[in-house]
């Protein structure tokens, strides 16, 4: 899948996203700027975001060296390639797709701040697509839960362009997922061994890459390095603790304020 995401800023105002099994996206530029739009996108299959209009946020079967494009000029940072690379033993599948968006894609987006995000649907990465079309092992339903997390931003702006597949079945049943989510319709949940399983070697190995070259020029990444191999239970439950130490934080910070500074511990 392949997209934009668009929002306050000019025309050079994107944050382009590529997901998949095939080249990604080159340093094109891209990047804030000034006017009344702003925008990224984010996809997931064969091909970059689209021709023109940069390629910041890739996730693809593609060459080490497209991770260190991260664009140029005024776009320099608005481009994030996550190239897999170590072949497709063990399989690239839900695991890893989900934990590049937790780790990677939606921190990076969610600081981006869209204004809409568009997304060329393409399904190259879901199971029945054989190498070297795909070789992957990315189910339909996972990509109805990628979609749901991208309706967290824009308000729920989203739109989907079909942009292709070389298996009808891969792609029809991918389409429906996506289509569920965007309808708000109840997504068939992940299965519990997905949830529980941790991304392969590869996968971690190609993340923290992806995270040592994009904290240059994103802060939010580098809280999900000391977490990529987790798995999303594991992910999750660190979440949540890491939340409630925050609120005791807090309720102590409000409880030494409204004490006093005669109470507080000298």
């Amino acid at each position: 899948m392949v997209g934009a995401l668009w929002g306050k800023a000019s025309w050079r105002g994107r944050l382009p996203v590529a997901i998949g099994a095939g080249r990604a996206g080159r340093g094109q530029r891209g990047g804030r700027g000034r006017g009344p739009r702003r925008g990224s996108g984010t996809g997931w299959a064969g091909a970059p975001w689209g021709p023109g209009i940069g390629t910041p946020l890739s996730v693809a079967r593609v060459t080490p060296l497209s991770r260190c494009q991260v664009g140029g000029g005024p776009g320099t940072g608005f481009n994030v390639n996550v190239a897999w690379t170590g072949g497709v033993e063990p399989p690239i599948g839900d695991v890893e797709y989900l934990t590049a968006f937790r780790t990677v894609v939606m921190p990076i987006a969610h600081e981006f701040s869209p204004d809409v995000v568009l997304v060329s649907a393409g399904f190259d990465a879901v199971e029945g697509h054989l190498s070297p079309l795909g070789g992957y092992s990315v189910t339909a339903r996972c990509f109805g839960h990628l979609t749901r997390q991208l309706m967290k931003l824009a308000g729920g702006r989203v739109v989907l362009a079909l942009e292709g597949g070389h298996d009808l079945t891969a792609i029809c049943d991918a389409s429906e997922a996506c289509v569920s989510a965007l309808l708000s319709v109840e997504l068939e949940p992940l299965d519990e061994a997905v949830l529980q399983q941790r991304p392969n070697v590869n996968a971690v190995t190609t993340l923290e890459k992806v995270i040592e070259i994009q904290s240059k020029h994103w802060s939010c990444v580098q809280r999900s390095a000391a977490g990529l191999g987790r798995s999303l239970l594991e992910a999750q439950e660190g979440e949540g603790a890491e939340a409630e130490t925050v609120s005791a934080m807090a309720l102590l910070s409000v409880g030494a304020e409204q004490a006093g500074p005669d109470l507080l511990p000298r």
